[in-house]
């Protein structure tokens, strides 16, 4: 049964090691091909909602925004490009991850470049440390992994944001487009009022029942989980609101009528 990931060290580990990839990414993009981006952190990482999916790597989802280029349209240049600067990236951390990472390129999926099983960067322990036995020991041991999905994205001048769509073909004939982005402002909208309500523990138990329920439907991921959540958690708080002031309106004109 998947449960949130408890381990906080690891996540911290994970989120350092994750993000320090995507700096280099960046970093080679605009050194390497020109390409000015911006990048953040999104989904179940981003909201504290990781789960473990019974040992499965915990994932890491980011946007990079490309801001400037020397052509939007050419959209399969700029796949290549962002393709070329991860795997450098990759490469980079794995030469400085304490020597327990292989060299691995990303895998170009549909709407995003995803990065599988990676250990987090650890550091050599001082052989002459009193510890350092113990530490060489639980090195030695298993320990969680983390996956990293990340999409390309732009915005146009009316604020509308696009994913970089890459669609395999036979015979070489592959598509390449900007696709328009799901709008998240009404969710974002219903977050606010959750938060100011004090509720959000509440998305969290409603977002964890919904995995675990659809944990083998392909039809029901992550985000649409999340919707659910934040939509139950919401109309639950909306639904009290209205009840309260309902109740509030009805002492009213009792006062009122017995005032006369």
């Amino acid at each position: 049964m998947c449960c949130y990931v408890e381990n906080r060290e690891f996540l911290q580990r994970a989120k350092t090691s994750s993000d320090e990839i995507m700096a280099k990414f960046h970093r080679i993009l605009e050194e390497d091909y020109g390409i000015r981006a911006t990048y953040h952190l999104i989904g179940s990482a981003e909201k504290n909602l990781l789960i473990d999916n019974s040992g499965e790597p915990v994932d890491f989802d980011y946007d990079i925004k490309i801001v400037r280029c020397a052509d939007f349209n050419n959209c399969p240049w700029l796949r290549e490009c962002s393709k070329c600067a991860l795997d450098k990236s990759l490469t980079i951390y794995s030469l400085f991850s304490g020597g327990y990472s292989s060299p691995r390129n990303c895998e170009d999926s549909t709407s995003c470049l995803t990065v599988e099983s990676l250990p987090v960067k650890r550091h050599t322990p001082n052989i002459y440390s009193p510890r350092a036995s113990r530490i060489i020991s639980l090195r030695q041991q298993p320990e969680p992994r983390f996956s990293m999905d990340v999409c390309i994205t732009m915005e146009d001048r009316s604020g509308r944001n696009y994913r970089l769509i890459h669609r395999s073909r036979r015979a070489g004939m592959d598509e390449y487009y900007w696709n328009p982005a799901r709008s998240f402002k009404e969710i974002e909208r219903k977050e606010s009022v959750i938060k100011k309500s004090n509720k959000w523990e509440l998305v969290r138990e409603q977002y964890l029942r919904l995995k675990r329920h659809y944990v083998s439907d392909e039809n029901h991921p992550s985000f649409i989980c999340y919707i659910e959540a934040v939509n139950n958690v919401y109309y639950e708080i909306i639904s009290k609101m209205h009840k309260n002031s309902k109740k509030e309106r009805r002492g009213v004109l009792s006062n009122e009528t017995s005032f006369f």
